[in-house]
């Protein structure tokens, strides 16, 4: 069975046109990333989210014999697919939330069990490594 990796994010941009870049990127069987869609919205949200999405779906042809896997910042984006999660955006997550400046997983329940907790409850089948995708 053949597998595509896909990942998708956002970036803001910065100068005189503020926005975020949306874009989708895969892997190819040499471990190189190439382009396979982009948009630039004004802003984040729902509504231009959902509208990149819905075309990136139809375009892809997704449905219950699809063969890809997503790379997201933990969000579940299609029902047919495999999803994810870009093990750089669970770091950042969770430095954000317990604001330590280094964690190790095989030390973490020493340190703080609470932080432990909260990344168990990610499933490790969903874990994709940064470098996989970059920086996702």
């Amino acid at each position: 069975m053949h597998l595509d990796f896909l990942g998708i994010d956002g970036a803001f941009t910065k100068g005189p046109y503020p926005g975020q870049i949306i874009s989708d990127v895969g892997i190819d069987g040499y471990s190189g990333t190439y382009p396979l869609a982009y948009d630039v919205v004004e802003t984040k949200s729902t509504h231009s989210w959902t509208w990149f999405l819905t075309y990136l779906g139809d375009d892809l042809g997704l449905g219950t014999n699809s063969n890809f896997t997503f790379t997201t910042d933990k969000q579940k984006l299609f029902p047919y697919v495999e999803n994810r999660y870009c093990l750089h955006h669970i770091h950042d997550n969770m430095k954000r939330s317990w604001r330590a400046k280094q964690f190790k997983v095989q030390e973490l329940r020493k340190l703080n069990n609470d932080v432990f907790a909260w990344l168990k409850k990610i499933p490790p089948q969903h874990w994709s490594h940064s470098q996989l995708m970059g920086r996702c």
